[in-house]
């Protein structure tokens, strides 16, 4: 035996003339970029400099490795950037440091001061542990939740572990 249906379609004749459309998903607007001389983000900072230093602009030969390990801290539009020394002698002149402030800058949409200091080599963790396979994943994954604030809320939220 059939049941009733509860909702049954409206007659065919309230259709005619009529076109069906579906809705489209709502699509979030993009972010308006922030204004040049606004204070910036650590996260959208931390997204830009791995972007640069990625397609090695402005980035000295050899040093994009130990670019893509280093520290950063925002003030303002100020980026201190704390690298191994070997890495601090490549931007000792005002041509690099420019080079790689302009790329930085146009990244961000504003102008950027980088400022560099001299921080632990790359090999080495705080304590003097060495690096391994585990650790420079877990900070690989690290810096992703830290670029990533909503990826980092649902993380803690729901007790989650990130893998590769």
């Amino acid at each position: 035996m059939r049941e009733p249906d509860l909702d049954p379609p409206p007659p065919a004749a309230v259709w005619d003339g009529y076109d069906v459309v579906e809705a489209a998903p709502a699509e979030r607007a993009p972010e308006p970029p922030p204004a040049p001389d606004a204070p910036l983000e650590t996260a959208r900072v931390k997204r830009a400099w791995t972007v640069v230093v990625d397609a090695g602009e402005g980035v000295p030969q050899g040093t994009g490795r130990l670019l893509k390990l280093a520290r950063l801290e925002v003030s303002g539009r100020t980026v201190t950037v704390e690298a191994p020394p070997v890495v601090l002698g490549r931007f000792e002149g005002p041509g690099a440091r420019r080079t790689l402030e302009a790329a930085l800058a146009r990244e961000l949409g504003g102008p950027v001061t980088l400022e560099f200091r001299a921080g632990a080599a790359p090999a080495e963790q705080p304590g003097g542990h060495r690096i391994t396979a585990e650790s420079a994943r877990r900070d690989r994954l690290e810096r992703m939740m830290e670029g990533e604030p909503v990826l980092s809320a649902a993380v803690k939220a729901w007790n989650l572990e990130l893998t590769d």
